[in-house]
């Protein structure tokens, strides 16, 4: 990277933080007011993308087939109270949702979000940090990473007990099984796990693509809608791909070449690419470690497609896949 393009990163890192600073503490620190009851952990404008008059549909495809469910927007993706926490005098804390309506809104301000929806890049430093930010919290909050939280609070918790039985001396337990989550705490170790992952937290601020779906069909959205996978021919880094509307796909690869400049729009994927990248997503949600994480949101009329692919497969073509 050359010094006016580290430049311009730097000074959109210090913006960056300075909106947080000056938005998002005292954000945290006025009273809360209660949330909507059914809360989301994948935004809602995010999953308006995939949908058609507010209704989209849902693949399960925990079991051999994948079994069609129609769902209103509200419903997607979403639990009662799913970030209610209970504070210290006993009553509701809605400080998660409101820490994660921030990036949502950070996320989806103009220019960012909605051109990747419709098909333009995000080329500005300060934008790609916002968005490349929202994705890397996104992939700490869906139900998959609540339960490693849980069977991590579990091994410890046993730990704790055997080490303490082991010397003899069994010591108070208040507080010691529980995590407690504090704007000091669980989120801000959430922060630190992403960032302690070197290669995803790259691959965020490198090369960006913005594909097409090269036929009638639209891209499915799993319930752990970021998909990471393995090098694609010619390409041998990484990729990560984020359906982040019907029509369009963003892949972030560790490829960045100077003399290779990033498309303002999107491209149309070649078709034997598209075929590789069906494949994953599928095989992205059918490995979810918890059932209910083991979907698909796609639009009415591309479900009919998705049902079959994930009973066999899409469609095999001729030739070597084409360059994301």
């Amino acid at each position: 990277m050359d010094n006016d393009k580290r430049r311009q990163w730097r000074e959109a890192f210090k913006e960056m933080q300075e909106i947080a600073e000056r938005t998002l503490a005292p954000l945290l620190e006025k009273p809360a007011a209660q949330p909507p009851k059914r809360q989301h952990y994948i935004p809602q404008f995010w999953l308006d993308g995939f949908t058609q008059d507010g209704n989209a549909e849902v693949l399960d495809v925990a079991g051999p087939r994948a079994v069609r469910v129609p769902k209103g927007l509200r419903s997607i993706a979403a639990e009662d109270d799913y970030y209610t926490l209970k504070s210290k005098d006993g009553g509701a804390d809605y400080w998660v949702e409101r820490y994660l309506g921030w990036f949502e809104d950070q996320a989806s301000n103009p220019g960012r979000w909605k051109n990747l929806e419709v098909g333009e890049m995000v080329a500005d430093p300060l934008s790609r940090l916002f968005v490349a930010q929202f994705l890397v919290v996104q992939m700490l909050r869906g139900p998959s990473f609540r339960q490693t939280l849980k069977t991590l609070a579990e091994v410890m918790a046993y730990d704790l007990l055997a080490t303490a039985q082991a010397a003899g001396d069994l010591p108070a337990t208040q507080g010691a099984l529980t995590i407690e989550a504090t704007p000091e705490g669980l989120v801000l170790e959430m922060a630190s796990l992403a960032a302690d992952h070197e290669q995803p937290r790259q691959l965020f601020l490198r090369r960006w693509g913005l594909h097409e779906s090269p036929d009638e069909t639209g891209w499915a959205l799993p319930m752990e809608p970021v998909v990471g996978m393995g090098g694609i021919a010619p390409l041998s880094s990484p990729v990560i791909w984020v359906p982040v509307s019907r029509r369009f796909l963003l892949s972030m690869s560790w490829d960045y070449s100077g003399s290779m400049p990033e498309e303002q729009r999107a491209q149309p994927m070649p078709a034997q690419t598209a075929v590789l990248a069906r494949k994953e997503i599928i095989a992205h949600a059918q490995r979810q470690p918890i059932a209910h994480t083991r979907r698909l949101i796609v639009h009415p009329d591309d479900a009919g497609a998705w049902q079959g692919w994930c009973f066999r497969g899409p469609e095999p073509t001729d030739g070597p896949p084409g360059p994301v």
